[in-house]
């Protein structure tokens, strides 16, 4: 099982991204309870999705596609769970 989370945490120490963008960057997380963890972050802090800009959000869906997409590649992963 494999998660990519959409998340703004403010004053989170992100660890290093894996793809980043003038929007939107991607970074490996922790998480022990899944065996991988991807996180979808956008730059600007906001409180919800709903406040990032149109430019941000179409970026963000685009990375996020990407991402399923690199994750369902390997082998024996078939699904992927994305959480907000």
């Amino acid at each position: 099982k494999t998660v990519v989370r959409l998340r703004r945490t403010e004053g989170s120490n992100p660890s290093p991204s894996l793809f980043s963008s003038r929007e939107a960057s991607v970074q490996a997380g922790e998480d022990r309870s899944a065996p991988s963890v991807v996180i979808l972050e956008p730059r600007e802090h906001v409180d919800s999705l709903r406040d990032l800009s149109d430019a941000t959000l179409a970026e963000m869906g685009v990375m996020l596609a990407r991402v399923e997409r690199a994750v369902l590649s390997v082998e024996g992963i078939e699904r992927v769970h994305i959480l907000r």
